[in-house]
């Protein structure tokens, strides 16, 4: 588990900073693990249909922070034990993220579909790295919450508070936290969609099994406006 410094940054300077994880999709046989998978469930199949497309757009590295992002005295933040910057509509987070210092050379931005594509993909492969799992349970993971005790759900646990929590105080992923607590809101490399909102969030997955961190929801128009109560921006630096 990656320590948390109380008395650090709480911006991010540095792409060595241990709240970054480099996602490298240029890494040889990245995309093997999904693309080389022969799924028996639509769902499983459109996924990989999508990969597919996105191994041919070539993305470079990207980093993500290990946590939802917060917002203290008007700036982004990335600290343990913060409420998550929920409640910030779509166009909002592209105005905030284009007012972000770079870090090293590189632009903080509102993920992409396609990218947090990419990042399901390293966490598939991260499971199967780090805990010897098969390539269908690790796929399976991702897209079916009944099998996700990893994730932090237990059918044992009596669950009371659905409010979202505070960052990094969940269960840790490969490195990451907050993977289920918001939705997250991407911009988007379709032409059709102005953004998305993707993943699920800690209500709906206390209550609905069957959403997943592969579910991505379309976001266009007057809806770009709202204020999401359940998602924060998903950030990268690239």
């Amino acid at each position: 588990m990656i320590g948390f410094d109380e008395n650090r940054e709480l911006e991010i300077s540095k792409l060595t900073d241990s709240r970054l994880i480099c996602i490298n999709p240029t890494a040889k046989g990245f995309y093997d693990n999904v693309l080389n998978f022969l799924p028996d469930w639509k769902k499983i199949q459109s996924f990989k249909e999508a990969v597919k497309q996105i191994k041919n757009a070539q993305l470079p590295p990207f980093w993500r922070p290990i946590m939802d992002p917060s917002i203290q005295g008007g700036k982004v933040i990335f600290k343990k034990g913060c409420i998550p910057a929920v409640d910030i509509s779509c166009n909002s987070w592209q105005e905030i993220v284009s007012k972000m210092p770079p870090v090293e050379g590189k632009r903080w931005k509102l993920g992409t579909d396609y990218q947090y594509y990419t990042f399901l993909c390293w966490i598939i492969n991260q499971q199967i790295k780090r805990n010897k799992w098969s390539v269908e349970r690790a796929i399976n993971n991702v897209f079916d919450l009944k099998e996700v005790e990893y994730l932090g759900y237990s059918p044992n646990k009596t669950h009371v508070n659905f409010e979202v929590a505070l960052t990094g105080c969940g269960e840790e992923v490969c490195g990451f936290y907050d993977l289920h607590n918001t939705y997250k809101i991407l911009s988007s490399d379709n032409k059709n969609v102005e953004f998305w909102r993707a993943g699920i969030d800690k209500f709906n997955y206390q209550h609905d099994l069957y959403v997943s961190l592969a579910e991505l929801k379309p976001t266009y128009g007057k809806e770009a406006n709202l204020k999401f109560s359940s998602s924060v921006g998903w950030l990268v630096l690239s």
